[in-house]
């Protein structure tokens, strides 16, 4: 009687693994085919940007800093700049002249300090695009950056975080947690600028 039963339900079974094969099979060639495409995406990309003078969009930076091989794509200005920045592992790098970038964006959104100490990459400053009245948006694929002084800008879809922005710093904090109460102590601060650094005791400088 057990092995009738069995033997019934055999082609019923036989069928599910092979639909459940099937649909393996096809997740697995949809990702594949998802990864080639990407893949092309990138290499088109960075076959456009070929020898192209790129920078770093950073939104932990409070100023856009310049390398000094990029300067020569810039419009170094002869004012000197006082600035100094603190690094992420704690040392101080020293600004040496001021400059405007030639990206089509206005003050202060275009303005820089060449930094000679930058031995990778130049780093755009999304704080100051912030000041120059720019919206800064990341996507997994590209970043955008568009004008509020020309038209409303405005993004739609769910809002899974929400920060603010540091009047001190010029940063943007973001709750470590969901169900925080204290602003000082459950906020996450990426970095900061040092201009005119004390060295006494009493100065002390929070980073992540």
């Amino acid at each position: 009687m057990e092995d009738r039963k069995e033997l019934t339900n055999w082609p019923r079974r036989k069928a599910k693994q092979d639909h459940t094969t099937l649909s393996q099979k096809a997740k697995e060639l949809i990702k594949a085919e998802w990864r080639a495409e990407k893949l092309a995406t990138k290499r088109e990309r960075k076959k456009q940007y070929h020898g192209v003078p790129l920078m770093a969009v950073d939104s932990g930076a409070t100023s856009t800093c310049v390398r000094e091989v990029d300067a020569k794509h810039t419009e170094v200005l002869e004012e000197d700049s006082m600035k100094r920045f603190l690094n992420a592992n704690g040392t101080i790098s020293k600004a040496t002249k001021k400059t405007r970038l030639k990206n089509g964006m206005r003050y202060p959104a275009n303005d820089g300090d060449v930094v000679p100490d930058l031995a990778t990459q130049s780093l755009l400053s999304t704080s100051k695009c912030a000041d120059g009245n720019y919206a800064t948006v990341f996507t997994p694929e590209e970043v955008q950056t568009f004008d509020l002084e020309a038209a409303p800008f405005k993004v739609e879809g769910q809002i899974v975080m929400r920060g603010w922005r540091c009047p001190q710093t010029k940063l943007w904090r973001v709750p470590l947690h969901q169900d925080w109460t204290n602003v000082n102590t459950e906020t996450a601060l990426m970095s900061q600028e040092v201009t005119d650094i004390i060295m006494s005791k009493r100065w002390r400088v929070r980073t992540a």
